[in-house]
């Protein structure tokens, strides 16, 4: 009997503390409190809520805790989060505050040994590394939020570097 793959993961896009929409990745526009979008999509059983601080890193901060918190105190369906995390106590206190999952995304490129530290803290299945990239030229190359440009890193390089060996 084939079993069936799918699942369903809830985004919820954050600029500091308001859930936003975003168009093309240059209109931003408000939706909320992430709090009232995470307790939509528990009630709507999607498989997993990924909730992202899209400023985060750019603001050389962290997801804040309390709206994890939040979060969770709504949303009974498995949290992963994202943004600005770069060291393992960041991680940490967000694990503390109920997130099942920890997302990665540009920390992993500059400190490839941080995915393996969080493996070994949380277990493999609890880190997620994310990669943004751009089509140019038939080649898949990283783009950096942070400075918005694409960089000549190519995704597969930056896959096999989050790859758990």
């Amino acid at each position: 009997m084939a079993m069936d793959n799918k699942r369903l993961v809830g985004k919820i896009l954050i600029d500091k503390k308001l859930a936003i929409q975003s168009k093309g990745f240059s209109t931003y526009l408000p939706l909320g409190k992430p709090n009232i979008l995470a307790e939509f999509l528990d009630q709507w059983q999607v498989d997993e809520v990924l909730l992202i601080d899209r400023t985060a890193s750019i603001r050389n901060a962290v997801i804040d805790a309390n709206i994890v918190a939040a979060v969770v105190e709504v949303c009974r369906t498995p949290l992963t989060v994202a943004g600005g995390i770069n060291r393992v106590e960041q991680a940490e206190r967000l694990v503390c505050q109920g997130a099942d999952r920890i997302c990665i995304n540009s920390a992993f490129l500059n400190n490839p040994s941080l995915l393996r530290e969080l493996g070994d803290m949380f277990g493999v299945q609890a880190v997620v590394a994310a990669v943004d990239f751009s089509m140019v030229e038939n080649q898949a190359l990283i783009f950096d939020h942070k400075t918005k440009s694409i960089c000549q890193y190519q995704l597969i390089d930056a896959c096999k570097l989050a790859e758990v060996k």
